[in-house]
């Protein structure tokens, strides 16, 4: 059963990126993004999360299938088991990442030309600036792809942590990397906030990238979904834990200025994603559940007058925005993280064609405008495409593929 509370979270997440790189003005912005900081780490956790596989996926497990099928002369049945053990899932998801980054760098190399010539700046030198040796050792040792967009780091990163994961488990080190995770996320803190108590500093790059950032959220998503079994949801405490975190947060960026990730980041995203979980196992999905709830409306809409109408509008407004969120998050979200900054770019250029950069009005409006004009741009070309397309995937590349919990 697809947990949409996880698909709900998944659009936030990619909210919070576009306000992280287009903010809001002033203390108010600055608290946002401490806030949206969670969502890059909720992305590498949700891809852990999704690439756990349970026992009888694993490739040890084929072997026992090999020898009871050559035992009973089915030898044929165990070579196609063996195929599809859990290096091979990995080695797809490590294709499909591979062609989603390839063609991000490619829209965007497309782009900076665009702009490029928009500012009549020159167009040989900017390539030629981007393909200088150091920065192409920046790419391969930090993910860093801030000569041509800094948010594509992420795919490479996320390229690095699948890499990584098909050593765990073709060496079967799952539980030696398991206890690298405290080991990661305190050199992560420790470069990102703490230092700067002790005179020390570490490039952002040194401390965002896959091995700091990436592979320590990725493998607690991988170990919460091997224990997700034994738990169970304990009242309040997880909601708790996550309104405890964004406080912690908000005062670690008063008391250390703004960073990349916090202390209680960690503590706000590891509740947050616990509870979405647990709490998505528990909840009902598909037309059935819906229209047990249009019959209960309709009842009490008949029964009891007017404020039980105006509760379930409410109410009904409510659900709707709950499925574009689930739409968004299980569609778009990588679509929506690809195209922001292009579309941050157009809205900056209008602004200061219209001479508004410095509008406060505008500059409080930007973010909004920026990820209203993104997603209302990513719903019609999608529109398009089911309109004159028989099939989605004959129109081009697959963005998301399903998955189930």
């Amino acid at each position: 059963m697809r947990n949409k509370n996880l698909d709900a979270v998944k659009a936030v997440a990619a909210c919070f990126v576009v306000f992280i790189h287009v903010g809001f003005p002033g203390e108010t912005g600055q608290i946002i993004k401490v806030i949206a900081r969670f969502a890059v780490p909720f992305f590498f956790m949700i891809s852990g999360y999704f690439c756990y596989y349970a026992e009888k996926s694993r490739g040890v497990n084929c072997c026992d299938a090999k020898r009871y099928d050559v035992k009973h002369g089915n030898a044929k049945n165990s070579d196609e088991k063996k195929k599809k053990n859990i290096t091979d899932k990995i080695i797809l998801k490590i294709c499909h990442i591979l062609r989603l980054f390839l063609i991000a760098v490619l829209f965007y190399i497309i782009w900076e030309v665009l702009m490029t010539g928009i500012e009549e700046k020159s167009i040989f030198s900017r390539m030629q600036e981007a393909v200088e040796s150091q920065h192409i050792k920046e790419f391969i040792r930090y993910n860093s792809t801030s000569q041509i967009r800094a948010h594509l780091w992420f795919l490479p990163a996320l390229l690095y942590c699948y890499v990584l994961d098909y050593f765990i488990e073709k060496f079967h080190l799952r539980k030696l990397a398991y206890a690298c995770i405290p080991v990661l996320l305190g050199i992560l803190l420790w470069r990102a906030e703490i230092c700067r108590m002790y005179g020390g500093f570490y490039h952002t790059m040194e401390y965002r990238n896959y091995l700091y950032t990436g592979m320590p959220f990725y493998l607690l998503g991988q170990m919460i979904h091997e224990c997700q079994g034994k738990w169970r949801q304990e009242g309040k405490i997880l909601p708790a834990g996550i309104v405890v975190g964004a406080v912690i947060s908000i005062g670690e960026y008063h008391w250390q200025d703004a960073r990349e990730i916090y202390v209680g980041t960690c503590v706000m995203l590891i509740c947050l994603f616990v509870f979405i979980i647990l709490s998505g196992g528990q909840r009902k999905s598909g037309t059935e559940t819906e229209d047990d709830a249009d019959r209960i409306n309709r009842s009490e809409e008949a029964d009891m007058g007017v404020a039980t109408i105006s509760r379930i509008y409410i109410s009904g407004i409510w659900k709707k925005a709950e499925q574009i969120l689930m739409k968004t998050g299980e569609k778009y979200a990588f679509v929506l993280y690809l195209c922001h900054p292009a579309v941050a770019d157009c809205v900056k250029l209008l602004a200061d064609f219209l001479k508004v950069s410095d509008n406060m009005l505008y500059r409080w409006t930007r973010p909004l405008l920026v990820l209203g004009i993104t997603v209302t741009f990513i719903f019609f070309v999608d529109f398009l495409r089911c309109r004159f397309c028989s099939s989605g995937e004959k129109c081009g590349i697959v963005i998301s593929k399903p998955y189930r919990k």
